[in-house]
Order: C-alpha cells, then sequence, then structure tokens
C-alpha cells in the first residue's frame, strides 16, 4: 500500500523545485512563500471571518462549508467521547 504522506511530501519538493525554476528564485524561498500564504489563511479563517480571500498570482481562497462542517463534527464527537 503506498504510504501518501511519503509521497506528497515527494510531489511537494517537485513542486518546489518546478516554480523555483520558473521565477528564477530558491526553493527556500519558494517555501517561504508558501508558508507565509498559509499562515495568513489559517489566521483569516481561525479568526471565523469565512470570506473569500484573494493572493495575487495564486487567485483566491475560500472556505469549504462541507469541510469546515465536518472538521466542527468531529471536534464535537471527539469532545463528547473525552
Amino acid at each position: 500500500m503506498p504510504n501518501k504522506k511519503k509521497d506528497t511530501k515527494i510531489c511537494n519538493e517537485e513542486l518546489y523545485e518546478e516554480v523555483s525554476r520558473r521565477l528564477n528564485v530558491s526553493v527556500s524561498t519558494v517555501k517561504e512563500i508558501i508558508q507565509h500564504v498559509s499562515s495568513i489563511t489559517k489566521l483569516h479563517i481561525v479568526s471565523s471571518r469565512l470570506d473569500t480571500i484573494r493572493y495575487p498570482h495564486l487567485g483566491k481562497f475560500r472556505v469549504n462549508m462541507r469541510h469546515l462542517q465536518a472538521v466542527e463534527n468531529r471536534k464535537r464527537n471527539k469532545n463528547e467521547e473525552s
């Protein structure tokens, strides 16, 4: 059975390298940018703002309400089990 986590890491590394080649920047710079965008998105969502976030050259990011409901249900079930 394939290791999904390992495959994802390999795929991410390949994507980082491809983007760094296209933009003529280092792989570490690409990783920093992705981490920064991810942290801003996380802060935005945690603050309960469900509006769309727009990043230049990356597009729009919005909350998938079905996914949010599933996460909330998992949290609720986990709390009930405790």
